[in-house]
C-alpha cells in the first residue's frame, strides 16, 4: 500500500465566509477525502488526473483531502470538475473560496 504524504494546511488560505461580500472570489474543486491508507489503483488514478489538472492535498483531521489548484474563473472550476468526475471521483464539487 502507498500512504499519500499531504503538507500541513498554512494558516493564510483563503477563507471559506464572506466579508459583507467583498473581496476576490475563487474556485477549486474538492476532489475526494480518504481517511484509511490508499490502494495502488486510487493512486495511480489520482496520479493521472495530476497529469490534467495541478493537485494539492490537504490533512483536515484523520482525513487526507485532495483539491485542485484555484481558479479564477467558475468555467475553468468547471472544466476541472468535468475531468474529475471523467475520472471516476463522482463526489467531487467546487468550492468558492472569498479572500
Amino acid at each position: 500500500m502507498v500512504e499519500p504524504s499531504a503538507p500541513e494546511v498554512s494558516n493564510d488560505a483563503p477563507t471559506l465566509v464572506a466579508r459583507n461580500g467583498r473581496g476576490t472570489k475563487q474556485f477549486r474543486v474538492r476532489i475526494v477525502g480518504y481517511t484509511e491508507t490508499l490502494q495502488p489503483t486510487e493512486v495511480a488514478t489520482l496520479l493521472r488526473l495530476g497529469n490534467q489538472v495541478p493537485l494539492k492535498t490537504a490533512r483536515l483531521s484523520s482525513e487526507t483531502v485532495y483539491f485542485t489548484d484555484t481558479f479564477d474563473s467558475l468555467d475553468a472550476a468547471k472544466d476541472a470538475l468535468s475531468l474529475c468526475i471523467k475520472r471516476g471521483f463522482n463526489d467531487a464539487e467546487i468550492e468558492v473560496l472569498y479572500e
